[in-house]
């Protein structure tokens, strides 16, 4: 991902980076999407594409699956397991569109949104696959 700082996204408002790694396919593919990120000076709400930075200094950029008292907690779009809580000090992006291919998808759209819908359905069975995997069926 390209190197992103919380004091120059607050000063710009908005950049484009296009996140490396698999955590969050098929949404976004490992350093080939670009997204759009705007400055966050909230909290976020579930289901928004956040982006953080760890205790390790590594900038992530995950889905925020459900929201606790002193943060949120997030995962990738192709990640299972329960996730991990972020402080909301460290939260200070959101994805608010992102490309495919040439065309803008902006996290708004209709049918972006159905997408997350049914996502969000097949994630008991993407855990029930990567369980049968592990036992070798």
């Amino acid at each position: 991902m390209n190197i992103v700082t919380k004091e120059e996204l607050k000063k710009r408002k908005q950049l484009l980076i296009v996140p490396v790694g698999i955590s969050m396919q098929p949404l976004f593919k490992d350093s080939v999407t670009p997204v759009v990120v705007e400055y966050l000076n909230k909290k976020p709400q579930k289901d928004d594409i956040v982006l953080y930075i760890k205790e390790s200094n590594q900038l992530v950029i995950h889905r925020v699956v459900s929201l606790k008292k002193d943060g949120a907690i997030t995962r990738g779009d192709g990640c299972v397991g329960k996730g991990e809580l972020i402080p909301y000090s460290n939260i200070f992006g959101k994805c608010t569109a992102f490309y495919k291919g040439e065309n803008l998808v902006r996290v708004t759209d209709f049918k972006y949104k159905i997408s997350v819908f049914i996502w969000k359905i097949l994630y008991p069975f993407r855990c029930l696959i990567k369980i049968l995997k592990k036992a070798g069926f």
